[in-house]
């Protein structure tokens, strides 16, 4: 969510300048106006783009982070399910390779 701080800026500035006017009455248009309170505003909305694409950012990974928690459960629960069917198919095929009784004999080269 990113706020436009002009349009924001003017609608706060003339809230602003009267419950300031009423407070403070010495104070006028052209203090108002002045660069340094422009550009203390503008830096205010800077760091107010900036906290909100953080917060932004925070709520990717938060996302991110649960579907890995969801993926990282998937896998601990076919990690289970394969040491649990682990020995039962041991006790299904014999201990020795079917292969392992056959000796390979290689062929000599001729002389």
């Amino acid at each position: 969510m990113v706020i436009s701080c002009e349009n924001d800026l003017s609608k706060e500035h003339n809230t602003e300048q009267s419950s300031f006017d009423v407070e403070h009455p010495s104070v006028n248009e052209q203090t108002l106006h002045s660069p340094t309170l422009r550009q203390r505003c503008e830096k205010l909305c800077d760091d107010i783009h900036k906290i909100q694409m953080i917060e932004y950012e925070q709520s990717l990974i938060s996302e991110r982070m649960i579907s890995i928690d969801a993926e990282k459960q998937q896998l601990e629960q076919l990690l289970n399910i394969l040491r649990s069917s682990k020995p039962n198919d041991k006790k299904k095929t014999p201990k020795s390779h079917p292969h392992s009784s056959k000796r390979l004999h290689c062929k000599s080269k001729p002389r």
